[in-house]
């Protein structure tokens, strides 16, 4: 409390003594400027020092929605590329064209192309869904023909665990029982010591919500050490997932990110404003992640039509399941 009355006095002083000056030994008076608000998500610095940095430039061609939507879907999706640039690369252009339904990305000081590729197309699409309790999902299941010593032991509420072997048998197997809004949910695959690779799946009720309106994310240190992302919602989305809750107290609900399951957990209390991802990420998928949804889903399919890393045409990949 000194120390504040101190700096006051002084800086008072400073002023007074100023004014008394000829004008040539004022201290020049600066316009006041705000101060910049920091992105939460730090542009990453290169894979490792002294590792390449390219120049990339893709072009891609927008889809997906009607030709009357066209233009708004463009100018939606400039905003959010350039959102996804600036983490990407310091210096960048995203522009409209050439030609209709296209735009051109061009990165200058990249140092992972395909990853960037990656974080450029990725819908960055966050959802909210009800799911169904273990054993109701066992059930099912096992009336559809799938052997019950063919879901390997966990214990769970909500999640059956496959051996990575049998998740395009168990897919074909429940797909025919499934209502029209229910939908089978899938983590990636994921390394286990005692079973090897697996996958984890749930059983998506069919109520739910697509967020479109988050308003912040950052990458925070959970209780346990791990890097978890969290989130909070404009009033829109807050509204719906107040209902959401609410309908589903006591009740699970999976975080779903790009069609990747994450994790389920009971709804303790109604909630409206914010939420988190938790799950098997490391400091970088928790950064992209934080990112994706900082910049907003895309309103549109992109498809890569061309791709150059410093002045060099290259293949376009092919995307693969």
């Amino acid at each position: 409390m000194v120390k504040k009355l101190i700096i006051s006095m002084v800086a008072v002083a400073a002023g007074v003594w100023a004014s008394g000056l000829p004008e040539a030994y004022k201290p020049p008076v600066k316009p006041y400027e705000p101060p910049v608000k920091e992105p939460r998500v730090e542009k990453p610095e290169g894979k490792a020092p002294g590792a390449e940095l390219h120049d990339v430039r893709f072009l891609f061609g927008v889809g997906g929605v009607a030709e009357a939507d066209l233009p708004s879907a463009v100018a939606k999706l400039l905003i959010t590329l350039e959102r996804r640039a600036a983490y990407l690369a310091k210096r960048n252009v995203v522009e409209p064209g050439p030609g209709e339904a296209r735009i051109t990305v061009e990165l200058y000081g990249c140092p992972d192309p395909g990853r960037a590729l990656e974080i450029l197309t990725a819908p960055g699409l966050l959802e909210l869904q009800a799911v169904s309790e273990r054993d109701t999902f066992a059930e099912r299941a096992g009336a559809a023909g799938w052997p019950a010593a063919r879901l390997l032991p966990y214990e769970h509420g909500n999640i059956v665990l496959l051996a990575a072997g049998d998740r395009d048998g168990f897919r074909e197997a429940v797909k025919p029982t499934l209502a029209a809004a229910e939908r089978l949910l899938w983590t990636r695959q994921l390394e286990s010591e005692e079973h090897g690779a697996v996958y984890k799946a749930a059983l998506a009720t069919g109520d739910g919500m697509a967020v479109t309106d988050v308003i912040d994310a950052a990458v925070v240190t959970g209780s346990g050490g791990n890097p978890e992302v969290h989130f909070d919602l404009g009033d829109r989305d807050a509204t719906i997932f107040s209902g959401l809750t609410g309908r589903h107290l006591g009740e699970a609900l999976a975080v779903v990110f790009d069609d990747e399951l994450f994790y389920t957990a009971r709804v303790r209390e109604q909630t409206s404003k914010s939420g988190r991802i938790v799950g098997e990420l490391d400091e970088a998928r928790a950064a992209d992640i934080a990112l994706l949804l900082s910049s907003g889903s895309l309103p549109a399919t992109l498809t890569l039509l061309e791709y150059s890393v410093d002045g060099e045409s290259r293949p376009v990949p092919h995307p693969t399941e």
